[in-house]
């Protein structure tokens, strides 16, 4: 009895019937959780040195890392890895992955013997041939060129990198080409300055050609091909670059006539300048353009080509600006200038105008409104008179008015001899504001007279009522100004 207990004694002190592996020792969640993880997750074959971290990480359904020291075992399809590692005191059990010779894709396989049973995971390491194309990184140096003739720098090198599948250039020399598309008929951009279609070998991977500009600005687009190593064609297609207009040749500067409320009694009015290359192409956007005003009556800004209007439009080639002037001033002639700024030259435009009328209003009057001719009146004389103010309320000088009438004809007055001159054959056209008998100027007011006999307003001797249609406009304004009266006519019955 007393040889047993030494016995026992014996076994715990020596600590047999336990265990070096904590699976066994320690206590195992049922549900552990496994992730994969290879990095890189693409390889090259055939290339010293070459491995891939293989790492698996084991943990509860909290996401707690399981402890230190558990063993998992790794298998691989293809190429070779390590067959066990102990989990650190992440959880994670990290192996080195070295591929196969041959391209392809390698299962990993971790497989971890819990108590509870195995828990296996997977992933996959890709094997590719450092020979094989995969796709292009397009380029070009520079980005943008000009047209060809008088213009800057019209030409630029594209160059394509074949890549392989792990990013990298390929390893052996292939070939790539090159075609233009959508070329204009006119002079089209060629390719090495030879044709639209250009075949070169790569060098470390990459192959260039010399891209020559046409006469029309656009974004060229290429189509690159090559062929990997299971001769299927490779295509991609590649705007690399942008050909912009050459520099300014030549301009012209054009004005709005609708404006806007500017308040205080002034208008707004947009005024643009309008510039062409030697191709008559558009100008690229953003080159200064500096306008200017003659005499100083109306104020304007400045632009720059490709700037927005005041409706939030940008137009190719075209710099916007406003042009602000007061209602007295209207119909004042002006000349508007406008430099266009190119690195150390500028070349200047002008314009001459006249400043606009904004929603004119004609009041137009005749006296007497009736005529009758008798014994004592052989010869009728009537004056019509039209006065002219804009949105403001202003009274418009040096409008040009044109009056028309369907019978007789009309006449101008000269205060100078009291005389009347006749405006036949040329077109009764007369300016407001002009002076009068007592040498005051009648702002905003023009006057015509409408003089005649019998015979000029009735054409048979059975008649003895006709209407004269009075009609007056402004010249330019006729759609928002043309005005018309009735003029009664009577004579004497015999």
């Amino acid at each position: 009895m007393f040889r047993y207990l030494i016995l026992l004694l014996y076994l715990i002190i020596s600590g047999c019937g336990t265990s070096d592996n904590p699976t066994e020792t320690t206590d195992i969640p049922e549900n552990v959780r496994m992730s994969v993880t290879s990095v890189p997750d693409t390889l090259s074959c055939g290339v010293d040195g070459t491995f891939s971290k293989i790492t698996v990480t084991l943990s509860d359904e909290s996401g707690h890392p399981l402890q230190l020291g558990l063993p998992v075992f790794f298998s691989a399809s293809l190429g070779s890895i390590q067959s066990t590692a102990l989990t650190n005191e992440y959880g994670g059990a990290i192996v080195r992955y070295v591929p196969s010779s041959e391209p392809g894709v390698a299962q990993i396989t971790a497989t971890y013997k819990s108590v509870h049973g195995p828990v296996e995971g997977g992933g996959r390491v890709c094997i590719v041939d450092p020979r094989d194309p995969v796709y292009f990184v397009v380029s070009a140096d520079p980005p943008e060129v000009s047209i060809v003739g008088r213009g800057n720098n019209s030409t630029s090198i594209i160059s394509a990198v074949v890549m392989n599948g792990i990013g990298e250039p390929v390893t052996e020399e292939v070939d790539v080409r090159f075609q233009l598309f959508g070329e204009p008929d006119l002079r089209p951009a060629r390719l090495n300055g030879n044709d639209q279609d250009e075949t070169v070998e790569t060098v470390n991977g990459v192959a260039e050609v010399g891209y020559n500009a046409s006469v029309r600005p656009y974004n060229p687009r290429i189509r690159i091909t090559t062929t990997d190593l299971d001769n299927n064609e490779l295509i991609y297609f590649s705007s690399p670059l942008t050909v912009v207009s050459g520099r300014p040749f030549m301009g012209a500067v054009e004005m709005c006539n609708e404006g806007i409320d500017a308040g205080g009694g002034t208008w707004k009015v947009e005024v643009s300048c309008r510039a062409w290359d030697i191709q008559r192409n558009p100008v690229k956007d953003g080159i200064p353009v500096v306008f200017t005003v003659e005499p100083e009556i109306a104020t304007v800004g400045s632009g720059f080509t490709g700037n927005k209007n005041r409706h939030g439009i940008s137009t190719p080639g075209v710099a916007f600006t406003e042009l602000v002037y007061h209602s007295v001033n209207t119909f004042d002639r002006i000349e508007i200038g406008a430099e266009i700024q190119w690195e150390r030259m500028g070349m200047a435009n002008s314009l001459e105008a006249v400043l606009p009328l904004q929603n004119g209003k004609l009041d137009f009057n005749a006296d007497p409104g009736n005529c009758h001719f008798n014994e004592d009146n052989e010869r009728a004389r009537i004056k019509c008179w039209v006065v002219l103010t804009d949105g403001h309320g202003v009274l418009i000088d040096n409008a040009p008015i044109l009056f028309t009438t369907s019978r007789s004809k009309f006449y101008w007055r000269d205060f100078r001899n009291d005389r009347f001159c006749l405006f036949y054959p040329e077109p009764a056209i007369k300016l407001t504001s002009t002076m009068d008998g007592h040498n005051h100027i009648n702002h905003g007011k023009a006057a015509v007279y409408l003089l005649g006999e019998e015979q000029d307003f009735f054409f048979d001797l059975f008649t003895f009522r006709t209407e004269v249609e009075l009609e007056a406009k402004v010249l330019g304004y006729e759609s928002e100004t043309t005005k018309t009266r009735t003029l009664v006519v009577t004579r004497s019955i015999w």
